[in-house]
């Protein structure tokens, strides 16, 4: 009977092992084939002139000190170019915070520029947000600027945010003073690269 017990716990322990197996591979592929489109989707994005040119016209904004805060007529063209630019990157924090793209990825080739523009923007941003009477204007950009430029979470976090292949938000509407003192700081000590 000992023999028959020992044959029984290894097949249970062997087919366990198998399914852990089958997870893997398939967490592994899905993390490699994200890794491709992430690549193709930046790759295509390159060379974009649209983007280029609002990135562009957004530094000169920046270094002459004539970022409007609300748009006006005369303002239009400037805030056409801001909004593109600070879209471009809201779609692209979304992306990450939903697992579509690869925020490793994304982090090495985009972190200083999607910084940079939403740091650079954020008094555009308040004055739109308030005009607007929604704080979630722009917020994914918000959180992702954030959480690449503040320390990773906790370790627990670090673990889910891997298992899930994407960044955890959860306490993010809960410390949105706490992030936005954070963000002015970063802002404050980044101002005199922006002239």
């Amino acid at each position: 009977m000992g023999a028959g017990l020992d044959e029984g716990i290894a097949v249970i322990l062997a087919a366990v092992m198998a399914i852990l197996g089958i997870f893997y591979t398939a967490r592994l592929q899905r993390k490699m084939l994200r890794k491709q489109h992430t690549f193709q989707v930046i790759d295509k994005l390159n060379g974009w002139k649209e983007l280029d040119e609002c990135a562009d016209f957004a530094a000169k904004l920046i270094r002459a000190g004539k970022v409007p805060t609300l748009c006006d007529d005369i303002h239009a063209e400037s805030c056409e170019k801001i909004d593109f630019l600070l879209n471009y990157y809201e779609v692209l924090a979304s992306a990450v915070i939903c697992g579509d793209v690869d925020e490793e990825l994304v982090f090495r080739m985009e972190r200083g520029r999607l910084t940079r523009a939403y740091l650079a923007f954020i008094p555009y941003i308040d004055e739109n947000r308030q005009d607007m009477l929604s704080l979630k204007l722009w917020e994914n950009l918000e959180f992702l600027t954030y959480r690449w430029l503040s320390a990773k979470g906790d370790a627990f976090e670090t673990l889910v945010d891997q298992m899930r292949l994407r960044p955890t938000v959860t306490g993010y509407d809960f410390r949105r003073d706490e992030i936005r003192q954070f963000l002015l700081k970063q802002r404050a000590a980044l101002l005199p690269t922006f002239g």
